[in-house]
């Protein structure tokens, strides 16, 4: 099961290296050193977009844990020990996403105040 586990996080981390990254960040034509935070010109930007990615790698990945939990809860068989073990995944599955859509809501709540506040 570890080596299922270690191929689904290279699969995924596959996916979101390349398919999920911006086009500019794919495409980046310039020579030399390149800026990797080109845009970010102050803190919030930068706090928005590492928020950005954290929604972008951790939702997928909370619902992967829902998934798995389903997995064993259909492996179970009727067997206590592992009923109980795929409800702790599903637990912590759901709160993985509240939290993140928690944070990401709050992170939004808190640049619209201090916008209308600069404003």
């Amino acid at each position: 099961m570890e080596i299922v586990k270690k191929h689904i996080i290279s699969f995924y981390i596959f996916i979101v290296t390349f398919v999920l990254l911006p086009d500019d960040v794919k495409a980046a034509n310039c020579t030399g050193l390149c800026n990797p935070l080109e845009g970010v010109n102050s803190v919030e930007i930068l706090i928005e977009r590492f928020l950005q990615a954290i929604v972008y790698v951790g939702l997928p990945l909370s619902v992967l844990f829902i998934v798995y939990a389903g997995f064993r809860f259909v492996a179970a068989q009727g067997n206590k020990d592992e009923i109980v073990k795929a409800k702790h995944n599903f637990f912590w599955g759901v709160v993985g996403i509240i939290l993140i859509l928690g944070a990401s809501a709050l992170a939004a709540l808190i640049r619209g105040t201090v916008e209308e506040l600069r404003n």
